[in-house]
């Protein structure tokens, strides 16, 4: 890996937004299998389009791991749940 490179990624590490080549490292697999597990609803997280690009949020995926890795519809009532008790507070 290139020096360039490796500045590259500690840049990216550090984004609120990730694509789907950089969540995929972070995960550590494959942008294809990282795509089959959106469609088929195992990844937790929804993707937000922002200037054509497909990016996830590095928190949620980091809260989405930290949960266990939930498949969506689990998670997304994980995420009503905690905004709801935030909304009563």
């Amino acid at each position: 890996m290139t020096e360039e490179t490796q500045t590259t990624l500690a840049s990216n590490s550090q984004s609120l937004l990730i694509g789907a080549k950089e969540l995929a490292t972070l995960l550590g697999i494959s942008r294809s299998l990282l795509y089959g597990l959106h469609s088929s609803g195992r990844l937790g997280p929804l993707p937000y389009e922002l200037g054509g690009r497909v990016l996830w949020s590095r928190k949620e995926i980091e809260e989405w791991v930290d949960s266990g890795l939930p498949p969506r519809v689990k998670w997304v009532a994980i995420r009503k749940m905690q905004s709801e008790k935030e909304f009563q507070r």
